[in-house]
Protein backbone atom coordinates (compact mmCIF):
# COMPACT_ATOMS: atom_id res chain seq x y z
CA UNK A 1 0.00 0.00 0.00
CA UNK A 2 1.02 3.12 -1.09
CA UNK A 3 0.11 6.99 0.50
CA UNK A 4 -1.69 7.03 4.21
CA UNK A 5 -5.06 5.57 5.27
CA UNK A 6 -6.62 6.43 8.89
CA UNK A 7 -6.08 2.95 11.48
CA UNK A 8 -9.90 4.44 12.69
CA UNK A 9 -11.31 3.96 9.12
CA UNK A 10 -9.59 0.52 8.52
CA UNK A 11 -10.76 -0.82 11.71
CA UNK A 12 -14.36 0.33 12.03
CA UNK A 13 -15.57 0.96 8.40
CA UNK A 14 -14.21 -1.52 6.27
CA UNK A 15 -13.82 -4.29 9.45
CA UNK A 16 -18.09 -4.23 8.68
CA UNK A 17 -17.83 -5.23 5.38
CA UNK A 18 -15.14 -7.76 5.78
CA UNK A 19 -17.17 -9.53 8.17
CA UNK A 20 -20.87 -8.90 7.48
CA UNK A 21 -20.75 -8.75 3.88
CA UNK A 22 -17.92 -11.24 3.27
CA UNK A 23 -16.05 -8.39 1.40
CA UNK A 24 -12.41 -10.17 0.25
CA UNK A 25 -9.12 -8.69 1.44
CA UNK A 26 -8.18 -7.96 -2.57
CA UNK A 27 -11.28 -5.91 -2.90
CA UNK A 28 -10.97 -3.98 0.60
CA UNK A 29 -6.69 -3.21 -0.63
CA UNK A 30 -8.03 -2.32 -3.94
CA UNK A 31 -10.06 0.44 -2.10
CA UNK A 32 -7.14 1.36 0.16
CA UNK A 33 -4.88 1.68 -2.51
CA UNK A 34 -7.78 4.03 -4.46
CA UNK A 35 -8.07 6.62 -1.67
CA UNK A 36 -5.01 6.58 0.47
CA UNK A 37 -3.09 9.80 0.53
CA UNK A 38 -5.91 11.74 -0.64
CA UNK A 39 -6.38 13.52 2.85
CA UNK A 40 -10.02 12.63 3.14
CA UNK A 41 -12.02 12.90 6.56
CA UNK A 42 -13.16 9.37 8.39
CA UNK A 43 -16.33 10.71 7.18
CA UNK A 44 -15.58 11.53 3.73
CA UNK A 45 -14.14 7.64 3.91
CA UNK A 46 -17.25 6.22 5.21
CA UNK A 47 -19.05 7.88 2.55
CA UNK A 48 -16.80 6.21 -0.39
CA UNK A 49 -16.43 3.04 1.45
CA UNK A 50 -20.34 2.13 1.50
CA UNK A 51 -20.41 3.49 -1.90
CA UNK A 52 -17.32 1.21 -3.09
CA UNK A 53 -18.55 -2.25 -1.09
CA UNK A 54 -22.53 -1.56 -1.30
CA UNK A 55 -22.86 0.44 -4.46
CA UNK A 56 -22.55 -0.73 -7.95
CA UNK A 57 -19.33 -1.26 -10.41
CA UNK A 58 -19.66 1.49 -12.32
CA UNK A 59 -18.76 3.50 -9.07
CA UNK A 60 -16.46 1.20 -7.95
CA UNK A 61 -14.77 1.59 -11.21
CA UNK A 62 -14.73 5.17 -10.69
CA UNK A 63 -12.82 4.83 -7.70
CA UNK A 64 -10.30 2.77 -8.94
CA UNK A 65 -9.74 5.06 -12.05
CA UNK A 66 -8.65 7.59 -9.55
CA UNK A 67 -11.97 9.95 -9.20
CA UNK A 68 -12.10 9.65 -5.70
CA UNK A 69 -13.45 13.65 -5.64
CA UNK A 70 -16.60 12.23 -8.40
CA UNK A 71 -17.31 9.63 -6.04
CA UNK A 72 -17.28 11.97 -2.90
CA UNK A 73 -19.70 14.22 -4.64
CA UNK A 74 -21.79 11.86 -5.88
CA UNK A 75 -22.75 10.41 -2.45
CA UNK A 76 -22.96 13.45 -0.98
CA UNK A 77 -25.58 14.37 -3.34
CA UNK A 78 -27.63 11.10 -2.21
CA UNK A 79 -26.64 10.32 1.29
CA UNK A 80 -29.24 12.66 3.65
CA UNK A 81 -26.95 14.92 5.61
CA UNK A 82 -27.57 13.93 9.35
CA UNK A 83 -24.92 12.47 12.08
CA UNK A 84 -23.12 9.10 11.56
CA UNK A 85 -24.70 7.48 14.98
CA UNK A 86 -21.54 5.45 16.03
CA UNK A 87 -20.73 4.06 19.09
CA UNK A 88 -24.11 4.55 20.60
CA UNK A 89 -25.91 2.91 23.29
CA UNK A 90 -29.08 2.37 23.96
CA UNK A 91 -30.75 4.38 26.37
CA UNK A 92 -33.22 2.84 30.00
CA UNK A 93 -35.89 4.18 27.81
CA UNK A 94 -34.79 1.84 24.71
CA UNK A 95 -33.83 5.40 23.09
CA UNK A 96 -29.98 5.15 21.45
CA UNK A 97 -28.32 8.01 22.97
CA UNK A 98 -24.59 9.50 22.33
CA UNK A 99 -22.30 7.87 24.58
CA UNK A 100 -21.45 11.39 26.85
CA UNK A 101 -25.55 11.90 27.37
CA UNK A 102 -25.94 7.83 28.77
CA UNK A 103 -23.11 7.81 31.28
CA UNK A 104 -24.35 11.27 32.11
CA UNK A 105 -27.50 10.07 33.26
CA UNK A 106 -25.97 7.52 35.34
CA UNK A 107 -23.73 9.55 37.45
Amino acid sequence: MSGEFPVYSYMYTLRQFRRINCVKDEEIDDFVNSVAGKNLSIRDLDLLAHGYFKGGEEFREQIKSGKVLWGLKRMKETVPKQPIARNWNVGCCGISKPPEIHAANHL
